[in-house]
């Protein structure tokens, strides 16, 4: 991120995976870092679930194209290393 902050004028990037995970994929990665199944402990409401999608992801490719940066990590590292630092956390 070096030439970002080295930048002559501001550059707004995003950090983002271009990935579009459905909220039972965050319930999936979630229960299965405690090797839980999400779906014998959560109830789902159709009339959340049955709305419309508003697909929304992010796209590195201005980051990528300002400073070669890609994403390195899986969105179920990721949901596991947030589990992980907020136990961390807790436990402090």
């Amino acid at each position: 991120y070096q030439s970002l902050l080295n930048a002559e004028s501001p550059n707004p990037c995003i950090v983002a995976t271009n990935t579009l995970p459905s909220a039972r994929d965050l319930l999936d990665a979630a229960f299965r870092y405690f090797a839980l199944d999400w779906t014998q402990h959560t109830e789902i409401n159709p009339d959340i679930l049955s709305r419309k999608p508003l697909p929304k992801k992010g796209d590195y490719s201005r980051l990528n194209k300002v400073t070669g940066w890609k994403p390195t990590i899986t969105f179920n590292n990721m949901i596991h290393t947030i589990i992980e630092r907020l136990l961390d956390t807790q436990n402090k």
